[in-house]
C-alpha cells in the first residue's frame, strides 16, 4: 500500500536526510519507481506520481534553473535524475545525461555520483535491468562468472528499506 511505501521510505530518510522536505522527495521518488515498474510506461508513471506530489515534481523542476540559488540537496537531485530520464531513450543515455550535470546545469551541479545513482534506479525501473549495458557490469566480474541480475518485487525493496533502517539503529559495538 502507499501507506507502507511511505512508512519504509521515511525510515530509510531518516537514517541521513531527517527533514519533512526530504521525507516527501523520497516518498515521490519511491511512488514514481513503483509505478515505472508497474505501469511499465514512463508517461503514466509520471502523470500519476505529478498528481500525488505536484509541489515537489514542480519544485523538482525549478530547482534546474540556473539563475537560482542551489544548495546541492535532495530537490535538485531528483530534478537532474528527472529530468535525465525525461530526457533518455535507454539506460545508459539516463544515467550518462546525470552524471554529466556539471556540463549540462552549470557549476552548481557537482554531485554526480548521487545524479548517476538516483537517474540510475528510475531508469532502471523504466527500461529494466537488462538495459544496463554490458560493458558498464563487466568490471564487476572478478571471477570472470556471467552477472545476472534477478529482479524484484516491490515487497522485497521495502523489506530490504526496513532491515536497512533496523540495521543503523542498532547502537554500534
Amino acid at each position: 500500500t502507499q501507506a507502507d511505501i511511505n512508512q519504509a521510505s521515511d525510515t530509510v530518510t531518516r537514517l541521513t536526510h531527517p527533514y519533512p522536505q526530504c521525507y516527501q522527495t523520497s516518498r515521490a521518488l519511491v511512488t514514481l519507481t513503483r509505478d515505472l515498474i508497474l505501469l511499465g510506461d514512463p508517461e503514466k508513471a509520471v502523470a500519476k506520481m505529478s498528481k500525488q506530489y505536484p509541489r515537489i515534481l514542480e519544485a523538482a523542476r525549478a530547482s534546474l534553473d540556473e539563475d537560482r540559488p542551489h544548495t546541492g540537496g535532495n530537490l535538485e537531485t531528483f530534478g537532474i535524475a528527472f529530468d535525465s530520464l525525461a530526457k533518455s531513450s535507454c539506460y545508459e543515455d539516463a544515467v550518462t545525461h546525470a552524471i554529466n550535470a556539471t556540463s549540462i546545469y552549470g557549476s552548481w551541479a557537482s554531485d554526480s555520483d548521487t545524479y548517476g545513482a538516483v537517474a540510475g534506479a528510475l531508469a532502471g525501473a523504466a527500461y529494466g535491468a537488462s538495459s544496463i549495458p554490458k560493458r558498464w557490469m563487466r568490471p564487476l566480474d572478478l571471477d570472470g562468472n556471467e552477472i545476472t541480475i534477478k529482479p524484484v518485487t516491490i515487497s522485497e525493496i521495502g523489506e530490504l528499506a526496513l532491515k536497512t533502517a533496523e540495521v543503523s539503529s542498532r547502537p554500534a559495538s
